[in-house]
């Protein structure tokens, strides 16, 4: 998990901030990625989310990697969105 972490890193950019990250090993390396992009309007919230997201699924960490859930909302004049992507490890 500690080597996913540090992977990830790399792919996160400043302003997206990735709250949680589950492995069910148990159950075919499932992997969920929870996080969220803080930007200035709804294309720059956009085009974060989308460049991080494909930059995952070509990084060779995943096997797959689903279509995200998305939400959105506005706190403090600040465009919010939401993620969750369900993917499985590459092991």
């Amino acid at each position: 998990m500690e080597n996913l972490l540090i992977a990830l890193s790399y792919y996160v950019p400043d302003n997206m901030t990735l709250y949680n990250l589950n492995v069910d090993r148990e159950n075919d390396n499932t992997t969920e990625l929870v996080g969220r992009v803080r930007g200035t309007g709804i294309a720059d919230s956009d085009a974060i989310f989308n460049n991080f997201y494909n930059r995952i699924k070509s990084s060779g960490l995943f096997s797959e990697v689903a279509e995200p859930l998305l939400s959105s909302t506005i706190e403090n004049e600040v465009y919010i969105l939401e993620f969750k992507i369900d993917c499985k490890l590459n092991v």
